[in-house]
């Protein structure tokens, strides 16, 4: 909760905290959160085309992924009253060692409270986007342009190590290969620009790749990640 004083003109936004609770009632406590950021200035805006979301994850424990997943969903769903306000995404789960699981009803969640205008969303390494997630991305955010994702540490899309024998360090998996060629051809007839952040053995990795995309109107592009190579 915060306050304001009365009679505030505009309220400029750099980025958003929330904190997933383990109780539960976590679409309701963001819901009401984001209708109050509306309601204490007669214009709320962003600094940023594509602002931070901060998410504090505590600590489940073991066999809690289902209940995490859950909440996570109603988080997502709480955003609603954002939608308008909100053209770009930066997802940031804040806690060290943990992943951020966001498959299909996570991503539908996400679309369902702000698919009305988002067309940027980033995602970091510590958010695992799953290959029913991927299939929903389409769907879910109809208006998305530009969808950036880093690659760094383990392959990407193999969360538990499952197929690392197929990718090297920092490169993706055939999981997440598979993942996103059928994105690239579930949304052919779609501009939309996928930015792959990572090391130099991801970018010969895509280069290889390339041709599993040809003919889609979906542009898979390469960025050097300088925090994961030292440079």
């Amino acid at each position: 909760p915060f306050a304001l004083p009365k009679g505030v003109q505009q309220l400029v936004l750099s980025d958003v905290s929330v904190a997933l609770q383990t109780q539960g009632n976590n679409e309701v406590r963001t819901r009401a959160f984001a209708m109050q950021l509306l309601q204490s200035a007669q214009e709320v805006r962003f600094s940023s085309p594509c602002p931070r979301l901060f998410i504090t994850m505590p600590d489940w424990g073991a066999g809690m992924q289902a209940t995490a997943a859950l909440e996570l969903q109603g988080m997502f769903r709480g955003l609603m009253p954002l939608s308008g306000t909100l053209q770009g995404l930066e997802i940031l789960p804040t806690a060290v060692g943990r992943e951020l699981q966001m498959g299909q009803q996570q991503v539908e969640a996400l679309g369902l409270a702000l698919g009305a205008s988002l067309a940027t969303l980033k995602l970091p390494a510590t958010v695992h986007l799953g290959p029913e997630g991927w299939e929903a991305l389409g769907d879910a955010l109809p208006h998305l342009t530009r969808l950036e994702l880093s690659v760094a540490g383990r392959p990407a899309g193999n969360p538990s190590g499952e197929g690392a024998e197929a990718a090297g360090h920092g490169t993706l998996g055939r999981e997440a290969v598979n993942a996103l060629v059928g994105f690239c051809a579930a949304n052919s007839g779609r501009c939309i620009v996928v930015q792959l952040s990572g090391t130099r053995a991801l970018l010969e990795q895509l280069v290889g790749l390339r041709g599993a995309w040809a003919g889609s109107a979906v542009q898979v592009r390469y960025e050097m990640d300088t925090l994961f190579t030292g440079l």
